[in-house]
């Protein structure tokens, strides 16, 4: 299994009830993946940063990877 670090950010905190978690998934395993067992894989929107660099969903994961969400930020 990949054990990768999950920080979310802004209303995620609150939907989620926390603010950094770790996540085990298979190896072979994308973003996508992960949102799938935080239980956020219902088509919303999302600011995805892989490690510092912002990414896809499709992006593939190793172990140690740092994964940071962010709802999408609006305003007027």
């Amino acid at each position: 299994m990949l054990e990768v670090t999950v920080n979310v950010f802004a209303g995620l905190r609150k939907e989620l009830g926390f603010s950094a978690t770790k996540v085990s998934v298979s190896p072979g395993s994308t973003v996508k993946n992960v949102l799938d067992a935080l239980g956020l894989s219902d088509g919303r929107s999302l600011i995805v940063v892989l490690n510092g660099q912002i990414t896809t969903q499709e992006a593939g994961l190793k172990s140690g990877d740092a994964l940071s969400l962010f709802p999408p930020i609006g305003g007027g």
